[in-house]
């Protein structure tokens, strides 16, 4: 996956927080302590793709 899908959201206290900033900016996907995770815009749940940084390119 590119990193231009994904959100580095390392520099917040925790996923739900990266999670909202990811939403804000209109990403979908938001790498958190080298896990991506997936952001479902309706039900607002998150969920790990089982990606990891080394995954992105």
């Amino acid at each position: 996956m590119s990193w231009k899908f994904v959100l580095n959201g390392n520099a917040y206290k925790n996923h739900l927080e990266a999670s909202s900033a990811a939403g804000k900016s209109g990403y979908q996907f938001f790498l958190y302590h080298n896990v991506v995770y997936f952001r479902d815009k309706l039900s607002l749940r998150v969920y790990n793709t089982g990606l990891t940084e080394e995954d992105l390119f």
